[in-house]
């Protein structure tokens, strides 16, 4: 017998992030066996017997697991449904075409994206992760190796030598100074001149792998990345 499935653990679908829904409907109705009725895939018995009677009571079932895993508003759609196989597929044909355009219309804005001349560094880099980050709610990988470079290719031409600079950089090197970068916020440099020495600081940094004497090792700067927010670290005194 299946375990007893707490419904209160289920997220309502209120209309966003639907395949992420999907996949959680997907994972309760397995867990109670009646995955395969609502693909479509076991279908009711034609003959007026037991076989159908416990199809009719675990489509029933599916059914009360899918409407409680939805919100009012949700409901309204699928109130005609006769079947779980039917209110699937009816979601389906909305979200999923949806969820597609979503992906073409974030990707879009992603690439399309440049810097303003009104935006400081600091607004620039976070309009890039912030869409870098709804690429990633709807299930697109996104490296850091790409943000990065969608960061630096689209500061405007105030700041060519840095890019070209940046650019001129190897594969290896730019990876270590994103890890620097990761820790010392290009977002605090406002000058053009303060970004070009600060670029060329942390590829000397990359190069010998520590971020100043005794500090960490290009290891550690990149794991810092990796494990998120971090404080500003303090200018050296000159």
């Amino acid at each position: 017998m299946a375990e007893r499935l707490d419904m209160n653990s289920l997220s309502k679908f209120d209309g966003s992030n639907y395949n992420q829904w999907r996949f959680q409907m997907n994972c309760a109705l397995r867990a109670k066996g009646l995955y395969e009725i609502v693909l479509g895939t076991v279908l009711k018995s034609e003959n007026n017997n037991e076989t159908q009677k416990a199809w009719i009571k675990n489509d029933s079932t599916a059914m009360f697991i899918l409407t409680s895993a939805l919100d009012y508003a949700q409901i309204t759609l699928i109130e005609n449904c006769e079947s779980s196989h039917q209110i699937i597929d009816k979601l389906d044909s909305i979200y999923l075409q949806r969820s597609e355009s979503s992906k073409m219309i974030a990707h879009e804005r992603f690439h399309q994206y440049r810097m303003k001349d009104s935006d400081s560094v600091a607004q620039h880099i976070a309009n890039v992760e912030n869409l870098a980050k709804k690429l990633k709610d709807i299930g697109e990988t996104v490296s850091d190796a790409a943000i990065m470079t969608k960061i630096i290719s689209t500061l405007p031409q105030k700041f060519l030598n840095f890019r070209q600079t940046w650019l001129s950089v190897s594969e290896d090197r730019q990876n270590c100074v994103h890890g620097l970068i990761g820790q010392k916020s290009i977002g605090e440099i406002k000058e053009v001149d303060g970004a070009e020495r600060a670029v060329i600081k942390w590829i000397e940094q990359a190069e010998t792998g520590r971020s100043k004497p005794g500090g960490e090792t290009k290891h550690q700067m990149l794991s810092v990345r990796e494990k998120g927010p971090h404080r500003p670290v303090q200018q050296e005194q000159a």
